[in-house]
């Protein structure tokens, strides 16, 4: 069902937020203090200040609680077939910071947002006991983890979640968005979008309409055969009740696929459905085409950063994109840095006819200065190894 977003609070999970809402209880050790028993996800006043919290709630009156509001609101979870909303209490926990209440998982009065419930989604859980927020497990499951709330225009709450690092580049509409991910924005804050923008309530992954889109992959889905994408509605487990859990399931483990590698470029939904079919067929070539290159066709390294694991940042382009006819093939591809990925779809560009090209380089224009796109000679037979498969 589309809805109309207005408003957007975020919160980039910390390792101490994951390790507290997923700790379990445990008997103390002789003079031990009590400790981890958390169940709140706080987000600081300097990223949204209560006055924000007084808008975003606006037409919900908040209960002073030692002199500070709580608001009681009903809270919908993207992507998932529950019945209703809960009834979830957010407040002002001290001067610093605004929380999210009884998030923990392993309480008696828990009220965990399904949407951020591991067994009614994907949302990321330890396998097996956490020691410390400290603890490897939670490293790896926590880097680019966000949650955030959607006030829409008809004063509704949803709550959704992402686990990926940056956006895709089509974020053209309204570029506030790409403040939710770690890799372009702050860990904390509010949108307000100048325009409301369409979600769609059953999408568990980057519902928002018309701004790219997230699909999950099987890890074993790297290959050359289409996939079936994985239906978006989700239903709670026909026992279980909705209020509370007790039990941690580890979900499958999934593969956030990063997309923005790919270049869409369309509004019409029957190309869109077509580009979801060819994407995967793709992931190889794009793969191997990083590797041949390992650093921009046009600008070398000039912006090129290293990742984590000390590997350049690459993403790959459609020169034509599919959805206005360019070929699904390495043939239309090009390895760039993400800084020239945004210009060659934002800026002006002229030049790009692959007619052109002589001795495996093609000039260009970008807002009137000239570049020039060089191919590597092995890049013929990717082609040819692809085009064929």
């Amino acid at each position: 069902m589309e809805k109309f977003a207005e408003q957007i609070i975020y919160r980039t999970l910390t390792n101490a937020d994951f390790f507290n809402i997923y700790n379990r209880p445990r008997a103390l050790k002789p003079g031990e203090k009590p400790g981890g028993k958390q169940s709140y996800i706080d987000i600081p006043t300097k990223a949204v200040p209560l006055e924000d919290w007084r808008q975003f709630f606006s037409g919900s009156k908040p209960e002073i609680q030692s002199g500070r509001p709580v608001w009681s609101v009903n809270i919908h979870s993207l992507g998932l077939e529950v019945e209703g909303s809960q009834l979830i209490d957010v407040g002002l926990r001290r001067e610093a910071s605004v929380n999210i209440r009884s998030q923990k998982l392993h309480s008696r009065l828990s009220k965990r947002i399904f949407s951020w419930h591991p067994e009614y989604g994907d949302f990321p859980a330890p396998k097996g006991q956490i020691d410390s927020a400290s603890d490897p497990k939670i490293e790896a499951l926590v880097g680019n983890l966000v949650i955030y709330l959607i006030r829409t225009t008809e004063a509704e709450y949803w709550a959704g979640w992402i686990n990926q690092f940056s956006p895709p580049p089509d974020l053209n509409e309204e570029d506030a968005l790409a403040n939710i991910f770690p890799n372009t924005g702050s860990p904390d804050g509010i949108i307000k979008l100048s325009e409301p923008i369409r979600f769609e309530s059953t999408k568990t992954n980057w519902p928002f309409l018309d701004k790219g889109e997230f699909r999950e992959l099987e890890a074993e889905t790297y290959t050359s055969e289409p996939i079936r994408a994985k239906p978006a509605v989700r239903k709670a487990p026909a026992k279980k009740q909705l209020s509370t859990s007790h039990h941690v399931h580890q979900p499958e483990e999934k593969l956030i696929s990063n997309l923005f590698d790919e270049d869409i470029g369309s509004d019409n939904p029957k190309i869109r459905e077509r580009v979801v079919k060819t994407i995967v067929r793709n992931r190889k070539s794009v793969a191997e085409l990083k590797a041949l290159y390992n650093t921009c066709q046009i600008t070398g390294n000039e912006f090129i950063f290293l990742k984590r694991d000390g590997s350049p940042y690459l993403e790959a382009h459609h020169l034509e994109p599919l959805a206005k006819g360019g070929a699904d093939s390495p043939a239309n591809l090009v390895v760039l840095s993400p800084l020239v990925h945004k210009m060659l779809h934002y800026a002006d560009v002229t030049g790009l006819d692959l007619d052109n090209i002589k001795d495996d380089k093609l000039s260009i224009q970008i807002n009137g200065k000239d570049y020039t796109i060089t191919w590597h000679p092995a890049h013929a037979a990717i082609i040819s190894k692809f085009d064929e498969s």
